[in-house]
């Protein structure tokens, strides 16, 4: 069976995804172009998606997140109402009852794709190196993404090493089906699809960083482009290194 894409070889119609890089990446704008596209359904760097309603929970910058949407929208030509739903609080992760209660209301919504940014925020009191810890998140990020029929992703953090992946355990790696990983010089970066289920992984996608003149100083959006530098790379995780955070993940949960 073919597997069914929100944006075409990126973003699964069912699955969870984790996106991170360091901060000032630029990592919360691309995921939110992304959503856009769906939400709107239009094309993502020409690749089709299949349009549906999108959610972010804003966690951390939620007081400025209103000037990005409105400098997003001046950007497009669009109005802010065509834009995804914003949660303006944290949704705890850790949290099996305030996880369904949350999935009723994407249910009611009909959400077909949801990002909580970050995962620090939406995991109050995690130990973000436990792989009990993260694997408690990670199960109740499953059952919402299996529930509402449709893709849940986490905004996370760069560790001291890039190298290593992104902060904390390393349960994510094996878990998720969509890795993505930010890098930014502060005005262009690129988005590295780190790792991808049922497609290739490894593509690079350029974008830069514009400021909007919205409010008294203005506004970041995101912007796709082919002119940004290439990233800098980073060497894919060892199989056995990926094995062995599979399995102290399992070992964790029993």
């Amino acid at each position: 069976v073919e597997p069914e894409w929100l944006v075409e070889d990126l973003i699964p119609a069912r699955g969870i995804g984790l996106a991170w890089g360091l901060s000032g990446s630029h990592k919360t704008g691309g995921i939110f172009d992304l959503s856009a596209c769906v939400h709107r359904g239009v094309e993502w760097r020409d690749k089709d998606v299949k349009r549906g309603r999108c959610v972010i929970v804003c966690a951390e910058g939620e007081y400025m997140f209103p000037m990005r949407m409105k400098a997003y929208a001046k950007h497009h030509h669009i109005d802010v109402s065509e834009l995804p739903a914003i949660v303006p609080s944290a949704i705890n992760l850790r949290d099996s009852k305030e996880v369904a209660d949350f999935s009723k209301e994407l249910l009611k919504k009909g959400a077909v794709q949801v990002w909580f940014d970050t995962l620090q925020q939406c995991a109050p009191g995690a130990d973000e190196n436990s792989v009990r810890d993260m694997g408690e998140v990670i199960t109740n990020l499953k059952w919402l993404a299996k529930k509402i029929g449709g893709f849940c992703g986490v905004v996370h953090h760069a560790g001291k090493s890039i190298e290593k992946g992104a902060r904390g355990s390393s349960a994510w790696r094996p878990a998720v089906d969509v890795e993505l990983y930010f890098e930014s010089d502060g005005t262009a970066g690129t988005m590295k699809v780190e790792k991808l289920k049922d497609a290739a992984p490894f593509s690079v996608y350029p974008f830069k960083r514009e400021i909007v003149p919205v409010g008294l100083k203005g506004s970041i959006v995101v912007v796709q482009t082919d002119d940004a530098p290439k990233a800098k790379g980073r060497a894919p995780l060892k199989h056995g290194t990926q094995l062995a955070a599979a399995l102290s993940a399992v070992k964790a949960l029993n």
